[in-house]
């Protein structure tokens, strides 16, 4: 078997890749399609919808990486960008709704400063939305006279809607 996968180019193994996939997602979605049949008690109903979300969204995953590997490098390169963009984001920020409450400032030599801050506008909860806001201004001085300046501002909202959350 490892042979014969060695002996196809990189793009038939990709091929490969894609068709396994899809075929599995079928097989899965057929599954709980038969599953959806039976009668459940509320709690296994959670887990059942819980289940065809998490399902749905990896369709959706699936759908879009093959998109960007059929439109070719172009495709592909756009599509990491985004997803590299929206991890480090979503890591590196508060939720929606919560942030640290904060105003700081700073400065150095070379004329280097900033301020930021972050501030909660709105707490999520029932039919609630959630909003936070942080904004960050920035200049950096070199020795050599030359600088660099940055601005930040995010806005971060999310509620509930259709039994989902949106972002």
């Amino acid at each position: 078997m490892t042979l014969w996968l060695q002996s196809l180019s990189a793009y038939q193994q990709v091929q490969l890749l894609f068709v396994t996939l899809f075929g599995l997602l079928l097989l899965v979605s057929a599954g709980a399609a038969l599953q959806a049949l039976r009668e459940r008690s509320s709690r296994q109903e959670d887990s059942h919808q819980r289940f065809k979300r998490e399902l749905r969204a990896t369709w959706i995953g699936a759908g879009v990486f093959w998109a960007a590997w059929i439109s070719g490098p172009g495709g592909a390169t756009l599509l990491f960008g985004a997803i590299s963009f929206a991890g480090i984001i979503n890591v590196s920020h508060y939720a929606a709704g919560e942030a640290a409450q904060s105003v700081s400032a700073y400065g150095g030599t070379q004329g280097t400063g900033g301020v930021s801050m972050a501030t909660v506008i709105a707490k999520g909860g029932e039919g609630r939305i959630a909003q936070s806001l942080s904004a960050e201004v920035e200049r950096i001085g070199f020795a050599d006279e030359s600088e660099g300046r940055r601005a930040h501002l995010l806005y971060r909202t999310a509620g509930a809607v259709a039994g989902g959350q949106w972002k």
